[in-house]
């Protein structure tokens, strides 16, 4: 039979079997069995089962977070309970230091300690960071601490788990470099260059870079390497020297400058070279993109100037001609031929200007005399042209030309005539408001046949006005005239502030100061500037320029405007211009004559409210940039007092002296400076020039390099995600 006996290890049960018997004769025959007893006996238990997995296995470095999953169980086979303490993760980082962490808030239990029975189990999941280099190992285990119903160890031991990172391959250094200007006239010059070193921001290693080195091939096919570490700006590393260690993202900048020379049609091609490795040890080694330099041919110019000394004559006389060539190119040029429109023996006149080299800058003149006569009774004027031709030596042809005139006058008869009055309405013209001055003496001084007041053949003749204000000069011979008035003697009927008009000079005048005129009586009679009124000019300067900030070898136009705001007409005024080193005169446009010698502007006479206006075209010098260049002009002299300015006495803030500043400025080739939209590309080209860049490299190249390192990223992300310039030789 079957007996069921349920208890703890170390029960007991016994059992004995009792037979109830009689014999034939009704005799108890009943017996009793031996005792048996059973024990309940101990069943040892198997240790918690803990089963670990992860999410993900590996990632690329330099890592990031992985998911790990633990599942704990008591196992079914077991009979006992079992109490579970802790869940502690145990992590071995790839250098071997071990480290454990209790992860029991990650389980699905209210808390612990939890009793398991055969069968049951709860889950835990916690992330963990693993960050590193691509190659490196972490392993992890989970130790799920308890003790059964005895109080034996149950605690379990998860299976090993590894997770790794991959290695990611890093993308080459991105070197990339510009060249300002592309292109210099002959011979050529300096160049500067600019090239940044970036470590492409979607890689994943640091990039450290040992140097930059520059290969220069030139016309020729000469090769040559050249450190150009030293130029390399790494103030934002420390330390500020290579070996220099880049990090994703992170770039600098090298500027250096390199001489080029030869003939037309030579190029030199440069590439930047920047040796690196990555965190791993490969090569990450970056190489830019070439650039070339070229010499271009400069076309040759020439500058011709023709003066005529006198351009007037009366009656008869001889005229020194003076043909001044001079070579405003950059490269030697040679003379070929000379022709004037009116004098056909020219090319023997000035047969030694043929054949003449020209070095740059040079000038040659040709000397010669021309007798004129006047015809009729009526003046004429002699223009001839003067053309010269050249050539370099590419035989480009550079022409230049320029004319002179003469007036030629025959001499009559004249009277010469004026009037002294008091111009009360201050017009400067006889008004019948205005009041004739009666017997107020004059001298009237012809300035002979030499044309020159103050030498020997001077003529002088005293007059005095009759009651209308009036004198008179008969005959007169045409000619220069200088006029003085004697206001003393008529104090009585002239207004202090009037008087003062008279003045030729002096910054206060007195009534008594006597006023001096230079007039001209024309041969045919007619008279300039020999109407007297007692009042004053207001002479005003005013400067302009085309551009405040041209560039290095261009040119600039300063504009001067004198206006005549007084009441009376301003005569024999002259202007003193100024100009400041750096800037190089090369031609004028003037009202009036300007000598580029002395800088002095000579006015034409102004009529009240009259202006005149010089024009200079100058060149801005090289070596200039930045610098602050500042023309002056001052009415230097005037025949008549002004009103509210002294002519010459460099006062600033009167109304007859003038400054403008010019600032020049290198210009940077912005042919990379390129716009892109989803239909169209636009790119901007500027002019350059071959002047002074070691300023350029300052300034202007960061700017285009920082446009470069924008152009970089945008390719570098899509890279991870899947003109004949130069002046018209002037």
């Amino acid at each position: 039979f079957t007996s069921d006996h349920t208890g703890v290890p170390g029960d007991t049960f016994t059992d004995v079997v009792t037979v109830v018997a009689a014999d034939d004769e009704g005799n108890d025959a009943s017996g009793v069995s031996n005792e048996v007893t059973v024990t309940i006996e101990d069943v040892p238990s198997v240790p918690l089962q803990v089963v670990k997995s992860v999410d993900p296995g590996s990632l690329p470095e330099p890592g990031g977070l992985f998911t790990y999953t633990v599942v704990v169980s008591n196992p079914v086979s077991n009979v006992d309970s079992i109490v579970v303490d802790s869940v502690d993760d145990v992590r071995t980082a790839p250098g071997g230091a071990v480290e454990a962490f209790d992860v029991s808030g990650s389980c699905d239990v209210a808390g612990f300690p939890v009793t398991l029975g055969p069968g049951e189990s709860f889950e835990c999941s916690f992330v963990v960071e693993h960050l590193g280099d691509g190659g490196d190992t972490f392993i992890d285990v989970v130790v799920a601490s308890g003790t059964d119903d005895d109080g034996g160890d149950a605690s379990g031991v998860s299976n090993e788990v590894s997770v790794s990172l991959t290695d990611v391959p890093s993308l080459p250094l991105d070197v990339f470099k510009l060249a300002e200007p592309d292109d210099l006239f002959e011979p050529g010059g300096g160049f500067a260059y600019g090239a940044s070193v970036a470590n492409p921001a979607s890689n994943v290693d640091a990039i450290t870079v040992s140097g930059v080195f520059d290969t220069r091939v030139d016309s020729d096919g000469t090769v040559a390497v050249v450190d150009i570490s030293s130029s390399c700006n790494l103030s934002a590393f420390s330390p500020p020297a290579f070996p220099v260690t880049l990090q994703p993202g992170a770039s600098f900048l090298c500027f250096f400058d390199d001489d080029h020379f030869g003939v037309p049609g030579d190029t030199f091609s440069d590439t930047v070279t920047a040796p690196g490795v990555d965190d791993d040890g490969d090569d990450a080694t970056g190489v830019s993109n070439e650039v070339t330099v070229s010499i271009k041919d400069a076309l040759p110019t020439l500058q011709v100037a023709k003066v005529a000394d006198p351009d007037e004559i009366m009656d008869i006389g001889v005229v020194t001609f003076t043909i001044t060539v001079t070579n405003t190119s950059v490269e030697p040029v040679t003379v070929t031929s000379i022709t004037d429109s009116v004098f056909t023996d020219i090319g023997s006149r000035c047969a030694a200007l043929i054949g003449q080299v020209l070095q740059p800058g040079q000038s040659v003149a040709c000397v010669f005399n021309e007798q004129f006569e006047a015809l009729g009774e009526d003046p004429f004027t002699h223009t001839n042209l003067v053309t010269v031709t050249a050539i370099d030596d590419e035989a480009n042809v550079a022409v230049g030309s320029d004319s002179a005139s003469v007036v030629v006058s025959p001499v009559i008869g004249s009277i010469l005539e004026g009037m002294i009055f008091l111009d009360v309405d201050a017009d400067g013209v006889f008004d019948p408001e205005d009041v004739p001055i009666s017997g107020a003496p004059a001298t009237v001084t012809h300035a002979g046949s030499d044309g020159d007041l103050g030498t020997a053949d001077d003529d002088t003749t005293g007059v005095s006005t009759s009651t209308d204000g009036g004198f008179t000069v008969d005959p007169a011979t045409p000619g220069v005239y200088e006029v003085v008035t004697s206001p003393d003697t008529v104090v009585a009927t002239i207004e202090p502030e009037l008087n003062s008009g008279f003045g030729a000079s002096g910054a206060t005048l007195a009534p008594t100061t006597a006023g001096v005129y230079l007039v001209t009586l024309q041969p045919d009679g007619s008279i300039s500037g020999l109407d007297f009124g007692f009042g004053l000019i207001d002479l005003a300067l005013a400067g302009t320029l085309d551009t405040a900030t041209p560039t290095v070898g261009s040119t600039v136009v300063q504009t001067f405007t004198v206006t005549n705001e007084g009441a009376v007409a301003a005569s024999s005024a002259t202007v003193q211009v100024i100009l400041p080193a750096g800037l190089t005169f090369q031609l004028a446009a003037a009202d009036g004559a300007y000598d580029p010698a002395s800088g002095v502007w000579t006015l034409p006479d102004l009529a009240p409210g009259a202006i005149a206006q010089v024009s200079l075209t100058l060149i801005v010098d090289a070596g200039t940039a930045g610098s602050q260049l500042t023309t002056t002009a001052e009415i230097a002299t005037a025949q008549q007092f002004d009103v509210d300015s002294t002519p010459g006495n460099a006062v600033a803030g009167e109304d007859d002296i003038v400054t403008v500043d010019v600032v020049p400025t290198e210009v940077l080739d912005t042919t990379l400076a390129t716009t892109t939209t989803a239909a169209t590309t636009t790119t901007e080209t500027l002019p350059k020039t071959g002047g002074d860049l070691g300023a350029l490299a300052g300034g202007a190249l960061v700017l285009l390099m920082a446009g470069a390192l924008l152009l970089l990223a945008a390719r570098d992300r899509g890279r991870r995600d899947v003109a004949d310039k130069g002046r018209a030789g002037s």
